[in-house]
Formats: structure tokens, sequence, C-alpha cells
């Protein structure tokens, strides 16, 4: 009886354990997910600095209820002496700064919708992001690292064809934090894609399989 019981707790335990460990590798409990995420970063030549124009645009679908802020994280590794801009991409929502720079260089924002979306409902939003480097100059990257459930991505890296890199590689980074390993990958290939007619040049990278938390992004060298 005492062995039967002590095997009832200890199967209990172990199932428990178990649980947990996974609800943490593959639960996902944020109150979105993205439908699609397009992200263009802008990279042109400003005197003996860049300026970079970065958009995001999202189509976000509530899980629950009441949803009204959907987290727009950008980092940079430069410094500006001027007032960077940033602005939503659909008028009446509104951004939310937090203006203070963490360890992994990102400043984390918000975007609030200015109402509460019902579950299921489907939103586009987004935000762009232009910044000079003219007090320190960028690292040659751009990333993405969507937080929650994904099942569209989308980055570009835009120059005017006159300013085209000689070399765009893919990057990945499979943890979180400053110091998180950041990896050339094999699997997936910038395609590039000249636009005559807007005079500009695109290395593009699409994922429809990215896991959550998984930093993906491109390097390039001038």
């Amino acid at each position: 009886m005492i062995v039967a019981i002590g095997a009832g707790v200890i199967s209990t335990i172990c199932a428990t354990a178990l649980t947990y460990a996974w609800g943490r590798r593959f639960m996902d409990l944020s109150p979105y997910e993205i439908i699609s995420l397009h992200s263009t970063e802008l990279v042109e030549k400003v005197g003996a600095h860049h300026r970079y124009t970065w958009t995001r645009e999202m189509v976000i679908k509530a899980r629950r209820r009441d949803v009204r802020l959907i987290e727009a994280t950008f980092y940079w590794t430069g410094r500006t002496k001027k007032q960077f801009l940033c602005e939503p991409l659909v008028g009446e929502h509104m951004i939310l700064d937090g203006k203070v720079t963490e360890e992994d260089h990102g400043v984390h924002r918000w975007i609030y919708l200015g109402r509460p979306m019902g579950r299921h409902e489907e939103v586009r939003t987004g935000i762009r992001l232009t910044f000079e480097d003219d007090a320190q100059a960028m690292q040659c990257f751009i990333r993405e690292r969507p937080t929650c459930r994904i099942r569209h991505l989308e980055i570009r890296l835009r120059f005017p064809v006159t300013e085209e890199p000689k070399s765009v590689t893919a990057i990945y980074s499979p943890s979180r934090g400053e110091y998180s390993e950041v990896i050339a990958s094999r699997s997936l290939r910038p395609e590039r894609i000249a636009d005559p007619g807007m005079g500009t040049v695109d290395f593009v990278l699409i994922n429809d399989k990215h896991r959550r938390d998984t930093a993906l992004g491109m390097r390039w060298a001038s």
C-alpha cells in the first residue's frame, strides 16, 4: 500500500514537472498573435553618416477580449544628435514610448489602439521610426524577434541602388539578451530585388515557420 502511494506521488511529481517544462517551452499566453509582419529598413547616406527609416507593418489577431496594446520595440546601436521621429502607421493609433534603452539595445514601445479589440478580431497597425547616426555609427544589421506566435514574417533591407552594399547575409539568434549568440544562417538566403523605377535595391527574407523569441535578420558590409 505504501509502495503504491509512493509510486503515485512520484508519478504526480514527474507529470507536473513535465507539464511545467512543456508549458514553458511550447505554450504561448500572449493576448494576440501576428498574422503577418512586414519589416522594412531603408538605409541612406546623409553626408558622412546615414539616415535609417524603419517601418514595421503588422496584422494582429486578438486571442482574447480587451486587447489594447501591441508591442512595438525598436533598437539601435548608434547615437543621434537630432530628435528621432516615431509615428504610427494608422492615424488613430498612438505610440507609448518607454524611452529607456535596455541591455539588449532595445527601447520598448507599444501601439495603443485607442479601443479594445474583440476576441478573434484582426487589426492592421504599425510604426515608423526615422533617425540618423550622426553622433555614433550604427552597427550594420537589422533583426526582428517576435515574442508571440507569428504566421508570416518578411524582412526587407533597402538601399539606394548607388549605395548597394558589397554583401548581405542572413543571421539569427536563438535566445534573448545582449550577449545571445548571433549565427549566420545557411538555410536562409536574402533575395535581391532591384527596382529601377524607384532607384532602390531590396534584400528580402521571408519565413512562414518562424519560432517566437528567435531573432532573424540580416547584416551587411559596405
